[in-house]
């Protein structure tokens, strides 16, 4: 819901219908577009959504915005980010000496 700036999640009965009986429409966020055949099966890409393949009512995809993997009946499942060292030292070695 765009007006509101709402996402429903992917696990969602429904939101993947497009109404009026429509194939093709923009991403319900407005940042991309997707295909649905009667809600059965389709793709949607975009922006703030990200990658969705669902079928059936099921969804598949990977969130961009946050880094997600989004499946079916557990919705989206954050993944785990690789940090960065700020100081440049080797993980795994350390440098304090024991406790």
């Amino acid at each position: 819901m765009p007006e509101l700036g709402l996402a429903l999640p992917a696990h969602a009965i429904g939101k993947d219908f497009l109404p009026r009986g429509a194939f093709l429409a923009r991403a319900p966020s407005g940042t991309g577009f997707q295909i649905s055949f009667w809600g059965l099966i389709g793709v949607l890409f975009a922006r703030a959504e990200g990658f969705e393949i669902n079928l059936l009512g099921l969804v598949f995809g990977v969130g961009f915005r946050d880094l997600s993997l989004k499946l079916p009946f557990l919705g989206d499942l954050p993944l785990p980010r690789r940090r960065r060292d700020p100081m440049g030292e080797t993980p795994g070695i350390d440098l304090a000496g024991p406790a």
